[in-house]
């Protein structure tokens, strides 16, 4: 990204783009951004910054500080030049404890949290001087029922919220600080002023809704002023194949607020999709689109059952959309695997984008001769029963050998360190690991639908994705040292996991006469097990997507950004699936 015509330098001109993409509260397109300039920057401190914040914001909180402490180790950002920034580095120390005492659930260790996070602030604050710090360390204290230290930040918060250049902030301070000296008029004034000039900052309305609704339940109060603050849309649509006789000319009843412009995500299925996706650019929303196979092969889908004017607003769709992800590069759209994934992916995305905007989402169905029907996030949709009800109409397919195909989700690992061992220890890590793997995944019955070993390495193919997230939870918590160091094995041994949801085929392996699953999309999965790191288990965006449609926020999926995957196949975006207690 060169120098702009604005004279930029390059450093600044990725800056922007970072926080173009954070300004609308896409987190993970600001740390593949971030990522991208730090390989050409590799020393720009203000890079690593908004990349770890970034991280922060995507809910990456253990990456976050896991990177964080590896600059803090090097003694890296203590040096910068720049007060400001050596400040803001001591701030993201304190949103990352504030981050883990938001999701505690143990009143000792929140408490606990608390109190680090606020004195992080407080640091942060005696660095720099600025409101940022300043209100933090305030609300942060009240939440740690120091109600005269809390008074006394908010005091110094709204002084020095005067000099705030930034309008949103500088207002959206002085509603927190006018919260906690319990004046709840003043805090709705202010922070309708903040929503008046951050109407396009999605991002930092969030964060400011996220604190304050946290003050408000555990501190009791500012929860009437918070509604001062606007509440961002999220949309998920899907459309039956047939609801616009002639989705060419369609023009899609579209029940939003007038002057609202939503986040939307859908699949692009049939003409129906393309002409909703369409109208929701038409009213400036923001689309968002999953694709069930390569867009090429999609468009000729399209072209051929609904004309080529259809395949043209096709293009202009994919073309401006913010985001296009596919659920697999091969395949038929009209395949019901990938037809079913797509509708769970789309969903899933959209859940995802809610979660990071502190916003719930709304599904929008349309079906044949009838207004749209809304569904609330924590409503879930059966799409397998809705795809093989009559009311859905087949799409047809071109090629008999995608029939074949059925969803799966696949887990991949090995043993790291496993090169270590002499011969001798391997009947004890045969034994062991090995058959501590078999332990663990007993309980999942009939869910493992295929299991096999070579060497250290394991390989697992399961119904469907929370079981997988129960196999992998369960073979990591196997890895156990002490049995380990009992057994006479070496210390250091660690289990590497990687895990997928894709369309596979299944035959018969007539080498060992077992059924067993084959295809690229196992294959994809393989790839990925090498590039994780030990005691970790990194999923793919699809995954992740998937599991957040059918378990909502019962487990944690931390973005870790675009990864290239072993043996040159490519790279894609992962996660790290982490237990939620």
């Amino acid at each position: 990204m060169p120098a702009d015509a604005t004279g930029k330098s390059d450093i600044e001109s990725w800056n922007a783009a970072v926080a173009a993409a954070v300004a609308r509260g896409d987190h993970l397109q600001a740390i593949d951004i971030a990522t991208r300039a730090l390989v050409e920057h590799p020393g720009s401190l203000i890079l690593e910054y908004q990349r770890l914040l970034a991280f922060a914001r995507a809910g990456a909180t253990r990456r976050a500080e896991t990177e964080l402490a590896r600059l803090r180790d090097l003694g890296v950002y203590r040096l910068a030049a720049d007060p400001g920034l050596r400040a803001d580095f001591a701030a993201l120390r304190g949103r990352l404890l504030k981050d883990r005492a938001m999701a505690a659930e143990e009143p000792s260790e929140r408490a606990s949290l608390v109190a680090q996070a606020a004195q992080a602030y407080q640091d942060a604050f005696e660095t720099s001087g600025s409101c940022f710090p300043a209100i933090n360390a305030a609300t942060l204290w009240r939440v740690a029922g120091e109600t005269t230290r809390a008074a006394a930040m908010a005091r110094v918060a709204l002084d020095r919220a005067a000099s705030e250049k930034d309008a949103y902030w500088r207002r959206a301070t002085e509603g927190e600080a006018y919260i906690l000296l319990g004046d709840e008029p003043a805090a709705t004034r202010a922070l309708q002023a903040a929503a008046s000039v951050g109407a396009d900052r999605l991002d930092a309305v969030a964060s400011t809704r996220r604190q304050l609704d946290w003050l408000a339940r555990i501190g009791g109060i500012g929860g009437g002023a918070l509604a001062a603050l606007p509440v961002p849309k999220v949309l998920h649509w899907f459309a039956e194949p047939r609801t616009f006789a002639s989705a060419a000319n369609a023009s899609p009843d579209l029940p939003l607020a007038d002057g609202s412009r939503p986040i939307a995500f859908g699949p692009v299925l049939s003409a129906a999709d393309v002409a909703i996706g369409g109208a929701l650019l038409a009213r400036g929303a923001e689309v968002n689109l999953v694709l069930p196979c390569a867009a090429d092969v999609c468009r000729s889908f399209l072209a051929e059952r609904a004309g080529d004017a259809i395949a043209k607003q096709f293009d202009a769709l994919t073309s401006a959309a913010r985001g296009v992800v596919v659920v697999t590069p091969e395949g038929d759209p009209g395949e019901t695997t990938v037809v079913e994934l797509a509708l769970l992916q789309s969903r899933g995305h959209a859940l995802l984008r809610g979660a990071a905007l502190a916003t719930p989402v709304e599904s929008l169905f349309w079906a044949d001769g009838r207004a749209p029907t809304r569904a609330a996030a924590e409503e879930p949709v059966d799409f397998q029963s809705l795809l093989s009800s009559s009311s859905w109409p087949k799409l047809g397919i071109g090629n008999p050998l995608w029939t074949r195909r059925t969803t799966r989700a696949i887990v991949f690992g090995d043993i790291h360190g496993f090169s270590t061992i002499s011969e001798a220890q391997h009947p004890a890590f045969f034994e062991t690991v090995v058959g501590g793997f078999a332990d663990a995944l007993a309980p999942l019955g009939d869910r493992v639908e295929y299991a096999e070993t070579a060497g250290d390495g394991i390989y697992v193919v399961l119904s469907d994705v929370v079981s997988a997230v129960g196999a992998c939870y369960a073979l990591q918590r196997s890895v156990d040292p002490a049995r380990h160091a009992a057994a006479g094995l070496p210390s250091g041994l660690g289990l590497r996991l990687s895990a997928h949801v894709g369309p596979v085929f299944q035959g018969l392996d007539r080498v060992t006469g077992r059924e067993k699953f084959y295809g690229k999309e196992i294959v994809r999965t393989a790839r990925i097990e090498p590039v994780t790191p030990m005691g970790e288990t990194y999923v793919t965006e699809q995954f992740a997507a998937v599991l957040t449609c059918l378990a909502g926020g019962r487990y944690a999926c931390e973005y870790v950004g675009r990864q290239a995957m072993a043996k040159g196949f490519g790279e894609c975006r992962m996660y790290s699936l982490q237990e939620r207690r």
